[in-house]
């Protein structure tokens, strides 16, 4: 029975977006966690992780990735492996039912705590929601072979289609628990 869905597609197609207008939409509770950009100078340098759980006011909101060209990053495994394992452990023990992993894709491919931790929520009775970079790395290629979870392809064509889809798959999940 499917209770993890991500969402796929192209960079910058909208899977966030559309996640985050399904949890408003919903008026969801979720645990978990958001990757965001962060600026200086108006200039993108990065990437952060930002946990939807209680932390250490400090520690939340640690870079993931430093920008070092126009086109290529440098992963803070550290991070994952204390912010993100940390996040995730509390996002389990949560009362709410839904856990948001957005994103999951090649920066934290050397992180093994933290990608021991992602299948230890997958493996959960807890419903993930979340994104999928459009990379192959292990963790990803494992987790689109999982019987128990759907992966939507977001495109330009079909935003409305996906959107519809995974409203349902959560509505009849949410009923089954």
């Amino acid at each position: 029975m499917i209770k993890n869905i991500f969402i796929t597609g192209e960079k910058q197609i909208g899977k966030s977006t559309l996640i985050n207008k399904l949890i408003k939409e919903m008026k969801f509770q979720v645990s978990g966690f958001q990757t965001l950009p962060y600026e200086i100078e108006n200039q993108r340098m990065g990437f952060y992780l930002k946990g939807r759980v209680e932390t250490k006011e400090y520690r939340n909101g640690m870079p993931i990735s430093i920008q070092t060209s126009e086109t290529n990053c440098m992963p803070v495994t550290e991070t994952f492996e204390s912010l993100g394992v940390e996040v995730l452990r509390k996002s389990l023990e949560d009362s709410g039912s839904i856990i948001l992993m957005d994103e999951l894709g090649r920066l934290e491919r050397m992180a093994t705590r933290f990608n021991h931790q992602v299948w230890q929520v997958l493996d959960s009775n807890k419903l993930v929601l979340g994104v999928l970079q459009q990379v192959q790395v292990p963790l990803l290629e494992a987790i689109k072979k999982r019987q128990d979870t759907l992966i939507l392809i977001l495109n330009h064509q079909n935003a409305l289609d996906v959107h519809i889809k995974i409203k349902e798959e959560v509505e009849r999940i949410l009923n089954n628990v």
